[in-house]
């Protein structure tokens, strides 16, 4: 036990390397980051002051940046660091359905790191690492259907188009009932609340 607890702390140190040495802030990053300069500059949700325009498509990833700006005054390494530790938890919590097999978790970090994909897009500025922390907790919270549902949402709420990989995890959990429609209604309130304000906010 304690020497998979080693392996496994030794290949998030590992991980953490190899995201340090290939982060980057993709151009699109910055969409993001203007308009949270400009919440933060009095101008609301905007692109230029004084026309509510929506240029995002990740509430939820903006709703952070939103939050750490506000503490940092800084979005580059910001988007950074917070993606680095979004990547890590998800990492460590696949890890940590790999039980005490240290060559199922070795197999699983060397392969996230081989993928260049994986790399990139983990630490760009984007919302990929917050997607990948969200798919990653429907799968560990598969069998709660409450929360499924609110992390479905969610997902929703990082990237739309994303649902049509989190739905079937969703599905998995579903059965007819008042009690579940009432809990999966329950969950979608966050997708309602962003719904009505977009609405209300943008037009």
């Amino acid at each position: 036990m304690k020497q998979h607890r080693l392996a496994v702390a030794s290949l998030l140190v590992l991980l953490l390397g190899v995201l340090i040495l290939c982060a980057w802030v993709c151009d699109d990053a910055f969409i993001t980051f203007r308009t949270v300069k400009r919440f933060w500059a009095g101008d609301g949700l905007t692109w230029n002051p004084g026309e509510r325009v929506q240029a995002y498509t990740h509430p939820l990833w903006l709703l952070l940046m939103l939050i750490f700006y506000g503490v940092t005054r800084e979005a580059f390494f910001t988007s950074i660091v917070l993606s680095v530790v979004l990547t890590l938890g998800t990492v460590a919590a696949l890890l940590w359905l790999c039980k005490d097999k240290t060559w199922k978790a070795a197999l699983l970090v060397f392969a996230l790191i081989s993928s260049r994909a994986f790399i990139d897009f983990q630490v760009s500025g984007l919302e990929t690492p917050l997607l990948s922390a969200l798919i990653v907790a429907m799968v560990m919270f598969r069998e709660r259907f409450f929360v499924s549902s609110l992390l479905l949402s969610l997902v929703f709420l990082t990237r739309a188009d994303a649902v049509l990989i989190a739905a079937p995890l969703w599905l998995m959990g579903i059965s007819f009932s008042a009690k579940k429609v009432a809990l999966a209604m329950i969950g979608a309130l966050p997708c309602v609340a962003w719904e009505l304000f977009s609405y209300v906010y943008y037009g």
